[in-house]
């Protein structure tokens, strides 16, 4: 079910049960150190990567055909402990749409016009969505932790597959000999 939509985001029902996720999450988080996040999108947060759970995976591929990394589907656990924003940037263009699944905190993402104006903003809380941002890649975006703490997860939809992005021949091209940086980002300014 979409809970929201424009021309920028959209918002699905997340129809799996949260709490079993934010369990599955703090397992993951205490098995081992998170690494530091790009700085491209956060200075100081933290990640953990590892395999989407089958109730995950599974309603996750009906909003989207999610993306293969090394041979299976991959979850990034996000964690900003300090609050911090999310840094404006660009999404890489060869990754597919990020399906952003909030575990705890409240955060707002921000669009930008191009004299650099907030355009929109969208907030997303956690337990009852998955979020969607369309055409990151050509869309300057930011965002902030408006409770001190965010958690989240985040899956990528399979890039020559996106219905949330629309790419040239020569991303596609790029896309498709696999020879590009994983998880690029590019700086807004």
């Amino acid at each position: 079910m979409i809970i929201a939509e424009s021309d920028w985001y959209k918002s699905f029902s997340l129809d799996v049960d949260f709490n079993d996720l934010l369990v599955w999450a703090r397992k993951h988080m205490i098995d081992r150190p998170g690494l530091k996040s790009n700085p491209y999108d956060h200075e100081t947060a933290l990640y953990w990567e590892t395999d989407t759970p089958d109730i995950l995976k599974d309603r996750c591929s009906k909003i989207a055909k999610l993306n293969k990394v090394d041979g299976c589907h991959h979850t990034y656990i996000w964690e900003y402990w300090d609050g911090g924003p999310l840094v404006k940037h660009f999404d890489g263009k060869v990754r597919g749409a990020s399906l952003v699944i909030p575990l705890i905190g409240n955060f707002n993402i921000h669009t930008y016009n191009e004299d650099n104006t907030i355009r929109d903003t969208y907030a997303y809380k956690p337990g009852k969505e998955v979020f969607v941002l369309k055409n990151g890649h050509k869309m300057a975006h930011s965002g902030e932790c408006t409770q001190g703490y965010r958690l989240a997860l985040l899956l990528f939809v399979d890039a020559l597959e996106d219905p949330f992005r629309d790419l040239d021949e020569e991303t596609i091209a790029i896309i498709k000999s696999g020879r590009y940086e994983k998880n690029e980002a590019d700086k807004y300014n």
